[in-house]
């Protein structure tokens, strides 16, 4: 018996759906060939006791691939707010040798959130071929009014 879901009003087969993903997932990675790491710093500020590392931080990594599907990983801080490299594909370094290339990375979302804080939510978030790039994070305590919010986007650091 084949299973049947409904996608933005198509009704796709079970077969159907894994072969588009799989069909999105190896252009994906024929496009993007190489590999980048990335590895989070989330921590609050405080007033009085400085940067406060945020420990079991969940950090949700994802790329669109195309027609609503998404390669994800989730990755967790550790005791002293860090994780540890995630590798990402991402198009190799050669590309920045070409005249006029304008994409010489790949970029992804990234989605954080913790007990007590408001989600943040971080967008093009740039891989590069062989390059770990560090994103920091600042966490805002959640004061019920947000309720999970996200919050503003955080920059870049590389």
């Amino acid at each position: 018996m084949i299973e049947h879901k409904t996608y933005h009003g198509l009704t796709a087969s079970k077969a159907q759906n894994e072969s588009s993903i799989s069909e999105y997932f190896n252009t994906y990675l024929s496009m993007n060939p190489e590999l980048g790491s990335l590895v989070f710093n989330v921590h609050q500020n405080s007033p009085v006791r400085g940067r406060i590392p945020v420990q079991n931080a969940r950090i949700t990594i994802s790329k669109l691939l195309g027609d609503d599907f998404y390669l994800s990983k989730i990755i967790m801080t550790d005791e002293n707010g860090e994780t540890k490299p995630v590798r990402l594909p991402t198009v190799g370094r050669e590309r920045s040798l070409i005249p006029g290339e304008v994409r010489v990375y790949s970029t992804y979302t990234a989605s954080v959130e913790a007990p007590g804080y408001q989600r943040q939510d971080i967008f093009d978030v740039q891989i590069f071929d062989g390059i770990t790039a560090v994103q920091n994070v600042t966490l805002q305590p959640d004061t019920g009014g947000a309720g999970g919010q996200s919050g503003p986007v955080e920059g870049m650091e590389g």
